[in-house]
């Protein structure tokens, strides 16, 4: 269900890949999610945590997670994660743990690193971020949030 916030509209677009839910955000006019605040954060996690094409179980029977790529890549060569509009990121809302992968996938796969938004049943809080690698096309991790401007 897509959601209108602060001058922005939200809603998911297909994946697979991060790289893929980015190429179908920009077809829309826009990006995927920059999250800049913990009241957008939880607006989002609010709005698409019962997204039933989030829900993993769609893509791999038995999982009970909920996820969503945004937009958020590790940029190797400033050592700082910056969002798609090339930004350096400022709010963080990392799961326990995270982030994990940097900049081990970076370097061993040569792609940026990026974030998704969780419901994870209890093994994270709703609504933190666990790192990933950019192409990582998984069973689970198939769905992003683009935002679109409506000015």
């Amino acid at each position: 269900m897509p959601v209108i916030w602060d001058s922005h509209y939200y809603l998911p677009v297909d994946g697979p890949t991060w790289a893929n839910a980015q190429d179908n955000a920009e077809s829309l006019g826009g990006y995927l999610a920059v999250i800049n605040s913990s009241e957008e954060n939880n607006v989002l996690t609010n709005s698409f945590i019962s997204e039933s094409s989030f829900h993993f179980s769609v893509y791999m029977p038995g999982a009970d997670d909920t996820g969503a790529w945004i937009g958020l890549t590790y940029d190797i060569d400033s050592a700082d994660w910056v969002d798609v509009l090339g930004e350096k990121q400022g709010y963080f809302n990392w799961a326990p743990g995270q982030p994990d992968s940097m900049p081990f996938h970076a370097i061993n796969f040569g792609k940026a690193n990026t974030i998704m938004v969780f419901d994870s049943q209890g093994y994270w809080p709703n609504g933190t971020w666990n790192s990933s690698y950019q192409n990582q096309s998984v069973p689970y991790y198939h769905r992003g949030i683009a935002e679109v401007p409506l000015s």
